[in-house]
C-alpha cells in the first residue's frame, strides 16, 4: 500500500521594501501635517524627497523576491500601494497650492478693475490713464499690481514714491508690475452705466500674456475670466472689434498698450 504526502508550500516572506515604503509614506505624511504647505509657504523639500523615495522603494517592493510567496499583508501590495498614495498626496498637495495661487491672482485683477470702475463714477465716466493713478488715490494696493502664480518678488515701490511726479510713477509700475492696462480711453455712459461694448473689452491682462496660451482676463465691467488659447483668440477679436466701435486702437498682447 502506498501513501501520497501533500507537498508543503513555502511560507510567506515579508516584503521588507515594502516596510520600508510604508514608513517613507508615514514620515511624508507626517512631515506634510508638521509643515503644511501654503499659498505663501511652499512645501519642505524634505517632502518632495520622501515622496520620491516612496515612489521608489514601492516600485522595488513590486518587483521584490518576485518568485516568493510574500506576506498577505506586509507583501508586494503594500508597497504598490504606498507608491501610489505617495504620488496621490504629493499630486494633489501641488494642484491645491496651484488653484489657490490662481485665486488669489484672480481677486488681484478683480480688485483692479472694480477700482477702475469705481474711479471712472467718480471722475465723469473716464477711465484711469494708468494704473499709478489707482495707487496714488489708494484705490489699490502696491501689492495687487503683483502676480502670486510667478513665484517672484512681489512688487515694491521706491521710499518716497508718493512725491514722484505721475509719468514717473506710472513708469515705475509698468517697468515692475506683473499685469499690463489697457483702459486708457474708456468711459462709462451717462450715470455710471456700464455698456455692452465695455462687457468686452480687456483692460487688464499678465505681462507673460501670448495670444494662443490659456491665462486670466480682466474686462472693463470688472468680470474676471480664465480663458483657454482658442477662447483667447475670440476673445481679443471681441474686444477689438468693440474697441473699433468706440474708436480706441485695437489691443495686442504682443506690444505695449500705453
Amino acid at each position: 500500500m502506498t501513501s501520497t504526502s501533500t507537498p508543503q508550500q513555502t511560507p510567506r516572506v515579508i516584503n521588507w521594501v515594502s516596510v520600508a515604503a510604508l514608513i517613507s509614506f508615514i514620515a511624508e505624511l507626517a512631515l506634510l501635517a508638521t509643515h503644511k504647505a501654503t499659498l505663501h509657504k511652499p512645501p519642505p523639500i524634505g517632502e518632495l524627497l520622501l515622496s520620491l523615495l516612496t515612489l521608489f522603494l514601492g516600485a522595488w517592493a513590486v518587483i521584490y523576491r518576485i518568485r516568493d510567496r510574500q506576506n498577505i499583508i506586509l507583501g508586494r501590495w503594500l508597497g504598490g500601494i504606498c507608491m501610489t498614495l505617495g504620488m496621490i498626496v504629493f499630486a494633489v498637495q501641488s494642484v491645491s497650492i496651484h488653484k489657490a495661487q490662481e485665486t488669489s491672482e484672480l481677486r488681484h485683477m478683480q480688485k483692479i478693475a472694480k477700482a477702475c470702475i469705481s474711479y471712472a463714477r467718480a471722475h465723469d465716466g473716464a477711465y484711469p490713464a494708468h494704473l499709478a493713478v489707482l495707487v496714488r488715490d489708494g484705490r489699490i494696493k502696491v501689492s495687487d499690481l503683483s502676480d502670486p502664480t510667478n513665484g517672484l518678488v512681489a512688487l515694491k515701490l521706491p521710499a518716497g514714491w508718493q512725491k514722484l511726479p505721475a509719468r514717473e510713477l506710472d513708469l515705475v509700475i509698468r517697468r515692475n508690475s506683473d499685469f499690463r492696462y489697457a483702459g486708457q480711453g474708456l468711459s462709462l455712459a451717462a450715470g455710471g452705466r456700464i455698456t455692452k461694448n465695455l462687457k468686452n473689452i480687456i483692460v487688464l491682462f499678465k505681462n507673460t500674456q501670448e495670444e494662443i496660451n490659456a491665462g486670466p482676463i480682466a474686462f472693463a465691467d470688472g468680470r474676471v475670466h480664465y480663458f483657454t488659447g482658442l477662447q483667447m483668440i475670440k476673445v481679443l477679436h471681441r474686444c477689438n472689434q468693440a474697441r473699433k466701435d468706440l474708436g480706441l486702437p485695437p489691443l495686442s498682447f504682443d506690444l505695449p498698450n500705453h
